[in-house]
């Protein structure tokens, strides 16, 4: 079995307030600066990666929805993909069935995982860590990691 292996959170200049109780800009309003959909690489171990996306930021009921896709760059196919979240405790996370438990081999598929956060109170920041547990080859695979802050 691998080594579970952690991303690690870059540090950028706060530019407010919000922004700094906010790892993944869901607060923020202000768009001019952003791409159209923001994004960020959840995943990356093992030929498996997730891109984390914010389908919608936070707004007046304090729910954002995110969409995570996750691909297999390995020759293999993946089987019996579970993904789990967890989220600091100013929040909740409610995680959506997935479009699917295998990867096909080779980029040739996604799996899509929806899940909503729900800000319950404004006193710490958006940190979320992943888990996922997944088969390739006969052999049960486990990656760990905390979402990288943009």
């Amino acid at each position: 079995m691998n080594n579970p292996s952690t991303n690690k959170i870059s540090s950028k200049p706060a530019t407010s307030i919000l922004s700094d109780l906010d790892s993944f800009d869901l607060f923020t309003m202000d768009t001019s600066g952003k791409a159209s959909q923001p994004s960020t690489m959840a995943i990356n171990t093992n030929g498996i990666e997730g891109v984390l996306y914010v389908d919608s930021a936070f707004n007046e009921n304090s729910v954002a929805a995110l969409r995570l896709l996750v691909t297999n760059n390995n020759p293999l196919p993946v089987e019996a993909f579970n993904f789990q979240a967890a989220v600091t405790k100013a929040f909740q996370i409610e995680l959506l069935p997935p479009s699917s438990s295998n990867l096909p081999a080779n980029r040739q598929g996604t799996i899509i995982q929806m899940m909503n956060i729900r800000r319950i109170s404004s006193t710490h920041p958006l940190k979320m860590r992943i888990k996922a547990f997944y088969n390739i080859d006969g052999r049960q695979q486990l990656i760990e990691c905390l979402v990288p802050k943009n």
